[in-house]
């Protein structure tokens, strides 16, 4: 974002010398607007299988209690790994905005000077240097999306539904898990 431009449309100074450029802003309203959308369809969604819950507690309580313990610890361990790598991403973004920042601007004092660089046989030294930046750049990238797969994969795992079909009781040697998982426990001789 140039100096010049933010000004000229009306911002302040302290907004112009921001980390933060439009683009980013426009993609952290974004995220806001999906998860909330996300948020709400899997709250919608989830009302049927809320109606379900007084039959369990009323034919299984203690079943019931424990699994709600159960499920709060686990909810409680999930959110905190997600806080925690949700927060190591944010640190990651804010390096590599700052590392792009200066990527951009050791790219613009160098074209500007190229000749001076060529008269001091200096382009090899300006290229590695260039080079590094981009690798140390793709490295933070690359760290950034491995972290954010960790983060969807637990979050993918805490949205999955194990539902227990009734014919588990006929049958003790068959758990239907979901309409296509069947688990079938084998005896051991």
């Amino acid at each position: 974002m140039r100096l010049h431009a933010v000004l000229r449309s009306g911002a302040t100074l302290a907004a112009a010398a921001t980390d933060e450029t439009i683009d980013s802003q426009a993609t952290h309203l974004r995220q806001v607007l999906t998860t909330s959308y996300r948020l709400l369809e899997r709250k919608l969604f989830t009302l049927p299988r809320l109606a379900l819950l007084p039959g369990a507690l009323v034919g299984h309580p203690v079943a019931s209690a424990a699994g709600m313990a159960i499920a709060l610890a686990f909810d409680g361990a999930k959110a905190k790994a997600v806080a925690y790598i949700t927060l190591r991403i944010e640190n990651l973004n804010r390096e590599s905005r700052k590392l792009s920042s200066k990527r951009s601007r050791v790219e613009a004092h160098d074209s500007q000077h190229a000749g001076l660089l060529r008269g001091a046989r200096a382009e090899a030294f300006t290229r590695a240097h260039w080079q590094a930046l981009t690798m140390e750049l793709q490295d933070l990238t690359k760290r950034t999306r491995a972290l954010e797969g960790v983060r969807m994969w637990i979050r993918w795992l805490f949205w999955q539904d194990v539902v227990v079909s009734p014919h588990t009781e006929s049958n003790p040697e068959t758990h239907t898990l979901s309409p296509t998982l069947t688990l079938t426990r084998t005896p051991t001789p």
